[in-house]
């Protein structure tokens, strides 16, 4: 409640609440907002819809670099939120990006799911094999189910070598 105690204030005080009118776009993260694992978070559907109806655009985002966005879409498809692959945003998706805007198409070491490397790859960076870390440029780590420390070790001399 706001400093007259009124239910319409916001939470830092003296403005009114905002409504849903406000805003055009809506960015929705997934694990354990949407969904969480196969299971759709109870009301997230209707809710999406409506956003939807009103002419709202929504995109979703995830941090989760063991899925890539068409897997993503095709989830909440499943889970009864149609959603095009254009409107999910995933971390390989950013960090892609983020090598594209900083080192151009790069060599890069993935420590992490096969999807990451191959999202990588997808955006045109060259993934290379672990036997090859003194040439990458760039050491990308997520979820790896598979990680030894035979593999922690060569991304570390990859980072060593100026990756």
């Amino acid at each position: 409640m706001g400093p007259a105690g009124d239910r319409g204030s916001d939470a830092a005080g003296g403005g009114d609440a905002l409504s849903l009118a406000a805003f055009r776009t809506f960015l929705f993260d997934l694990d354990g907002c949407v969904y969480l694992d196969e299971t759709l978070i109870e009301g997230a559907d209707r809710f999406i819809a409506v956003l939807r109806a009103r002419g709202k655009r929504v995109f979703f985002i995830t941090n989760n670099s063991a899925m890539s966005a068409q897997g993503v879409a095709e989830r909440l498809t499943r889970l009864g939120i149609p959603t095009p692959t254009a409107e999910v945003m995933t971390a390989t998706d950013a960090t892609a990006t983020y090598l594209h805007e900083t080192l151009g198409p790069c060599r890069v070491l993935v420590l992490g799911a096969r999807s990451l490397a191959e999202g990588l790859a997808e955006q045109g960076h060259t993934v290379l094999p672990m036997r090859d870390y003194r040439n990458a440029q760039a050491v990308v780590v997520g979820r790896d189910l598979d990680l030894t420390y035979e593999r922690l070790t060569l991304a570390a001399r990859a980072v060593d070598a100026g990756a």
